[in-house]
């Protein structure tokens, strides 16, 4: 196998506020707006493993594994939809690809 890094932009949407509405499992709701556009959240640097769009200024996100019983310092709803005039985050993602020969 070969690693390869990869440099993903994606834009930061914007939120307004963010609360915890479920504890099994562990999911915050998130106030914002373009959400619609939304791919991913991250806390504290950590993507959720899972989230819900319910409309374009509301989601819910499960809080990581191991930010559970973290102080949620960072929160980052991000698109990979690119606009003029927003903030953007720049990840590096490491994968894996299978060589075949033949």
């Amino acid at each position: 196998m070969i690693d390869i890094k990869i440099a993903v932009i994606r834009d930061v949407l914007p939120h307004i506020r963010a609360e915890r509405v479920l504890d099994d499992p562990p999911t915050v709701e998130i106030i914002g707006e373009h959400f619609l556009e939304a791919t991913a959240v991250y806390m504290n640097d950590v993507k959720a493993p899972e989230m819900i769009i319910f409309s374009s200024d509301r989601l819910w996100a499960q809080i990581p594994e191991s930010q559970k019983n973290e102080v949620i310092r960072s929160l980052s709803v991000v698109s990979e939809t690119i606009a003029p005039r927003r903030q953007s985050l720049l990840h590096f993602e490491l994968t894996n690809l299978r060589t075949v020969s033949g």
